[in-house]
C-alpha cells in the first residue's frame, strides 16, 4: 500500500472515530422530515408576524409549513436574542388579518 493511500485511510479513520461515535443503526435523528432551511426575507417576515402577536397556526398557514418548523424558528432565534418574549408565548394571541 502506497505511503499516501495510508495516511488516507488513517484520516478518514480519524474522521470516522470522531464523527461516527455511534454504529450504523444505533442513531436516532430528531427531525429529519423537517426542513429547517429559511430564507433572510421569510427570517425579517417572521420577526415581524412575531412582534404582532400572530399565533402558531396562523404563522404555519403563512409560511405553509409545519408549527414545529415554525416553533423551531422562534426558539432560534429566541436563544440568539433576535426576538423577545410576547404576549401570548409562543402560541400567540393574535389571528392574522
Amino acid at each position: 500500500m502506497s505511503i499516501t493511500l495510508e495516511s488516507e485511510n488513517r484520516s478518514i479513520g480519524k474522521l470516522e472515530g470522531h464523527y461516527l461515535r455511534n454504529k450504523a443503526g444505533q442513531t436516532y435523528l430528531a427531525c429529519e422530515d423537517m426542513n429547517f432551511i429559511w430564507t433572510r426575507q421569510q427570517v425579517k417576515d417572521f420577526r415581524i408576524l412575531w412582534e404582532e402577536g400572530i399565533n402558531l397556526d396562523e404563522l404555519s398557514r403563512y409560511f405553509q409549513r409545519s408549527q414545529e418548523e415554525i416553533l423551531i424558528l422562534a426558539l432560534d432565534l429566541g436563544v440568539k436574542n433576535k426576538i423577545k418574549p410576547r404576549d401570548g408565548g409562543l402560541i400567540g394571541e393574535m389571528p392574522f388579518l
